[in-house]
């Protein structure tokens, strides 16, 4: 089959039993079931094994509509309209291309067996691996509806170990018949805790899971007080991964169980924010790591955090040094003003009462570019901006005292983000993107 990226344009095509993903600079094949097997093809190298990232419109759970022998999938370029002459011409060609992947994903999911297809869309991660499990490894699907974190972990294998085994799939193939304690305590997890930390896994919902979250419980389940305080988390889920992840070294695990089981998954952030900004202020102010002693209440988290954040905006005052912006910074709005000195930082941190200014330093410094900004409305916050690869994130969106801004407000800020990138790219739309860790929305 002959390919030619000149020729090519991003979409997908399916022909003699395989979906051919075209992408910018690449090209993917991915055979079709029960064979699930995957190529790629670079402008500068040839065919070779792939495990790609499969689109999440690919596996489809059911046929798409057809009208008048063409896909008349709803999305928002038909803007209602069923006449397609009322759309510009480069509208027109995003819709046929949309037309055209949801032909080739169809006829791609088509032979797969419906619960496949359900469990494949429940995960947010390596969906191709757990699609070529399903094909491939004997009572996969049993194992993914009494503990789908296992499953996963194990499928994923390679991910666990500093030697992993030279044939993934196979070692799946060999474990999966094993009790799940004895999986557990193969892929690294205390093995005289096997049994409990199976059941902890177990209330991990597929939609929570990821590598890095895995990693993360396996170390912390090493920990008695925190094995205990996950068996008795009244929910386990990302937010609380995540939380206990980043504090484990400074609140004692009693007070961390505690506040698991009394707040909600938007105040659980908000606390966790709260305690990176106490991590991060303790390392910049190069005080000994890790505290010799934990918190062991909320007010003395309160109060660390509020002593740390006056120390970082003392050094700041003191030190008489202007920020280094290492990026150009986006345009402005008449509502979105841009923090360019060090004094608009601290008279920032001091109108607000937060710890914004603890940022000069490592904007003295030039450490990692990072933007601050003054949001006027529609209520009043401060936005800080990270760069993830060639583009701005939003990084944090706090109102006075550390609050939650409004959904208004993240919409109004997430507007501008995208206008002004497009601006400054002088390209089409491109998306901005949202810590997914720290969105509350």
């Amino acid at each position: 089959m002959q390919m030619e990226f000149h020729r090519s344009r991003p979409g997908a095509a399916f022909c003699n039993g395989k979906v051919i993903l075209f992408r910018s600079g690449e090209i993917i094949v991915i055979r079709q079931w029960p064979q699930i097997m995957a190529w790629r093809k670079t402008a500068t190298q040839g065919w070779r094994a792939w495990r790609p990232q499969l689109p999440p419109r690919l596996v489809r759970l059911k046929e798409p509509q057809i009208n008048n022998g063409r896909n008349r999938e709803q999305h928002p370029l038909q803007l209602g309209s069923s006449d397609d002459n009322a759309l510009d011409p480069w509208a027109k060609i995003k819709m046929l291309r949309q037309r055209r992947f949801a032909e080739a994903a169809w006829q791609f999911s088509r032979p797969i067996p419906e619960a496949v297809r359900r469990m494949v869309r429940t995960f947010n991660q390596s969906q191709y691996e757990m699609l070529q499990a399903a094909a491939a490894i004997p009572y996969a699907m049993q194992l993914y509806h009494s503990n789908p974190a296992l499953l996963f972990a194990l499928i994923r294998n390679d991910q666990f170990f500093i030697a992993p085994p030279r044939e993934r799939l196979a070692a799946s193939r060999r474990w999966i018949l094993h009790k799940q304690h004895d999986i557990a305590a193969w892929l690294g997890f205390p093995e005289d805790a096997a049994k409990i930390c199976v059941k902890i896994l177990a209330r991990l919902s597929p939609q929570d899971i990821r590598i890095h979250r895995l990693w993360w419980l396996r170390r912390m389940l090493a920990d008695s007080d925190l094995r205990k305080l996950f068996a008795f988390a009244p929910r386990i889920d990302a937010t609380v991964i995540g939380f206990v992840w980043d504090l484990k070294e400074i609140l004692n695990a009693r007070l961390a169980g505690k506040l698991v089981a009394r707040l909600d998954s938007k105040a659980l952030l908000q606390a966790r924010m709260i305690g990176r900004d106490i991590v991060r202020m303790w390392r910049l102010l190069e005080r000994p790591w890790p505290p010799a002693k934990k918190i062991c209440g909320i007010n003395a988290m309160e109060e660390l955090h509020y002593d740390l954040w006056r120390n970082c905006e003392r050094r700041a005052r003191n030190s008489g040094l202007e920020i280094r912006l290492l990026e150009k910074p986006l345009p402005e709005w008449p509502d979105i003003e841009l923090l360019g000195t060090t004094r608009e930082i601290v008279a920032e941190g001091e109108e607000m009462n937060h710890c914004v200014a603890s940022y000069i330093c490592e904007m003295t410094s030039g450490a990692k570019p990072i933007l601050l900004y003054r949001v006027r409305w529609p209520e009043r916050a401060t936005l800080r901006l990270s760069k993830a690869g060639e583009m701005w994130r939003i990084a944090e969106l706090r109102c006075h005292r550390n609050q939650e801004p409004s959904p208004e407000t993240f919409e109004f800020v997430k507007t501008w983000l995208n206008e002004t990138q497009d601006m400054v790219a002088d390209q089409s739309r491109v998306d901005f993107e949202i810590d997914p860790e720290l969105c509350p929305f």
